[in-house]
């Protein structure tokens, strides 16, 4: 059987990192999914090229190497799924001079250039381009989180409300879902799920951001139904 092909350029979240919090210090590990075995079952190969932290200038630089390297994006859809580090700010030096200004790591009109230009890329070498929008976070945990041995109050006077935390992260998001409309490309929507999920705190680990194995699970049941057919995306 002739296999389809589908290469993941993203952040930790299409990896399938989870945070572990033992009470004393956290770690990271891999979720136990069947996310290729059963993309495989319906003649599709996966490749994951996934990386803790990455921005959507690490994509483009990825998607740049591998086009360097000769490989053909014919054949093969290509999903892209960046914006939660890229609007992630330096939460120590908020902490530090909560009344300066701060900016993030890409902020929201570079984020959408350079995201244009890795779609452009990725189609220029064959590839069928596909958007996935950003899971969301638990603001309470992830402030939690970002505020450990920082000033919890300084940090809150910058963003004004705990909530800010995850208007900010949705405005990325609403630029992901606007570039997939000015581009006709078709949507991975793993957002909804979550918010749909009256379980939603049990869904995303105790850092606020990462998802944990239930929530995987929602990813891959989500991404396996609408992606078994990449040619029809």
């Amino acid at each position: 059987m002739s296999m389809n092909r589908m290469i993941v350029f993203g952040d930790s979240i299409l990896k399938g990192v989870m945070y572990l919090d033992n009470g004393v210090r956290g770690k990271y590990k891999l979720c136990q999914g069947a996310f290729e075995q059963r993309m495989a079952e319906r003649g599709v190969e996966v490749i994951r090229r996934c990386h803790m932290g990455a921005t959507i200038d690490a994509g483009l630089e990825q998607i740049n190497k591998s086009l360097e390297r000769g490989e053909s994006f014919r054949n093969t859809t290509v999903l892209l799924e960046f914006g939660g580090n890229d609007c992630a700010f330096n939460w120590k030096d908020i902490s530090d001079a909560p009344e300066a200004m701060h900016k993030p790591k890409n902020e929201l009109a570079r984020f959408c250039e350079l995201y244009r230009r890795a779609i452009a890329l990725a189609q220029s070498a064959g590839a069928e381009v596909m958007l996935a929008s950003l899971v969301p976070i638990d603001a309470v945990k992830y402030m939690n989180f970002i505020s450990r041995g920082l000033s919890y109050d300084n940090i809150l006077s910058w963003l004004g409300d705990i909530n800010m935390l995850y208007r900010w992260h949705e405005g990325y998001n609403r630029a992901v879902e606007q570039l997939a409309v000015e581009h006709s490309l078709p949507l991975l929507d793993l957002r909804s799920g979550f918010l749909s999920d009256h379980a939603f705190k049990s869904l995303i680990c105790d850092d606020g951001i990462h998802p944990t194995q239930a929530g995987h699970k929602i990813i891959e049941d989500i991404a396996v139904g609408t992606l078994s057919c990449p040619g029809a995306a």
